[in-house]
């Protein structure tokens, strides 16, 4: 895991800007190989980003994880997680989550993010 990373409780996120995401932040999409189709997505945001919400100086920053509803429980979000996680290259991760979001805040925790008071 990466030293630093922390996990943080916090806001909510909109999928209706990806592409204009993508283009600001590392965006990882994982694709069903048997159709093509997406079936997860997440982005790490750098410092200076527009999206950027709880990170600090130093820091990168976890933002729309997000996993179709039909794909869930398959390992898809920690598949895109520690894609993640390799590509920050041992910088700070932080991240937010809603406090209803508990299967994420079980797969961060399991990946080595420890929570933060606010």
């Amino acid at each position: 895991m990466c030293p630093g990373s922390r996990a943080i409780s916090a806001s909510t996120f909109s999928m209706s800007d990806i592409e204009a995401r993508a283009a600001s932040t590392t965006l990882l999409i994982a694709v069903d190989e048997a159709d093509g189709s997406v079936v997860g997505a997440v982005s790490l945001v750098p410092g200076g980003s527009p999206y950027r919400q709880v990170g600090r100086e130093g820091e990168l920053e976890v933002r729309l994880l997000a996993v179709d509803s039909k794909t869930r429980g398959q390992g898809t979000g920690e598949l895109l997680m520690r894609a993640l996680i390799q590509r920050a290259q041992a910088q700070p991760i932080v991240l937010s989550t809603q406090p209803t979001m508990e299967a994420a805040q079980r797969l961060y925790l399991r990946l080595g993010f420890r929570r933060v008071p606010e």
